[in-house]
């Protein structure tokens, strides 16, 4: 809406599929809003999701901005194929439509399937499940998947745990957040709004811990509160204490981490 700027395209969004269903409502997740909002800001050309169009195509359509007209977010329509139903075989136009799992693993489609005829192939093998776990191109994508997240964990402990006391939660988010979007990069297949997601589950709990920690100070985490449950004692619904919660630190958390061995040790002991 700018009158004076460099570009005079218009990016289009069509966003309206990205929610989820929260009872009766739909509900935006954080990571549907920041996938609409990187598609602005960065000006994406997303297949069904966004378009950056230039003023003549604009201006072709007659300035028609109907969302529809430029970015098509309906599902493909069902196709049946006839022959295959009755004659068998699979229609290599559906296998093409599988064309970014071809692109990411160049030669298992060829160690899947054989040319029946021009439009119709069949299996190569009847061990489908060990032909794709084994075969080298996924194998190499699995490994460079673990390369690409190889010393996360040391860079979430400098960002989190050694960097405690001085963590901006409310920009933090952001900083770990483009990390993994860094990592992701070279790795397809893999929607990094849906990684974005996972951490945003998870980082109001672990902003929260922060903010304790930076203002009680690390004693904190030391701390353990009543684990106070509802029960029924004659008849009533009672608040009742059932052991102890730790505060910060999961008791589980910290048996994993430091207790293992002697964890370990105790069960032997129970036999």
């Amino acid at each position: 809406m700018k009158q004076k700027r460099d570009n005079t395209d218009v990016t289009i969004v069509d966003a309206s599929k990205g929610f989820i269903k929260d009872g009766k409502n739909n509900r935006l997740r954080a990571s549907d809003i920041k996938r609409c909002v990187d598609a602005v800001i960065y000006r994406q050309n997303n297949p069904k999701y966004s378009v950056v169009v230039s003023r003549d195509e604009i201006r072709a359509n007659d300035y028609n901005l109907n969302i529809p007209r430029y970015v098509d977010s309906s599902a493909s329509a069902e196709s049946w194929d006839i022959y295959a139903t009755m004659f068998g075989g699979i229609p290599v136009n559906e296998i093409d439509e599988l064309a970014h799992f071809w692109q990411a693993f160049p030669a298992l489609r060829e160690a899947l399937f054989n040319p029946k005829s021009s439009h119709h192939a069949e299996l190569k093998t009847t061990e489908i499940k060990n032909t794709i776990t084994q075969h080298p191109n996924v194998l190499n994508y699995t490994q460079h998947f673990k390369a690409a997240f190889a010393d996360f964990d040391i860079f979430l402990k400098k960002e989190l745990l050694e960097n405690m006391m001085a963590v901006n939660t409310s920009k933090e988010e952001a900083i770990l957040s483009e990390n993994i979007f860094k990592r992701m990069d070279a790795v397809p297949l893999i929607d990094r709004y849906e990684a974005y997601q996972l951490l945003n589950d998870d980082w109001q709990q672990i902003a929260v811990d922060l903010e304790i920690i930076q203002t009680e100070g690390f004693e904190a985490t030391r701390i353990v509160d009543a684990n106070m449950v509802l029960k029924k004692k004659e008849g009533k619904e009672q608040e009742v204490q059932e052991g102890w919660l730790g505060r910060i630190m999961p008791f589980e958390l910290v048996q994993q981490t430091y207790l293992k061995n002697e964890l370990k040790a105790l069960k032997q002991m129970e036999f």
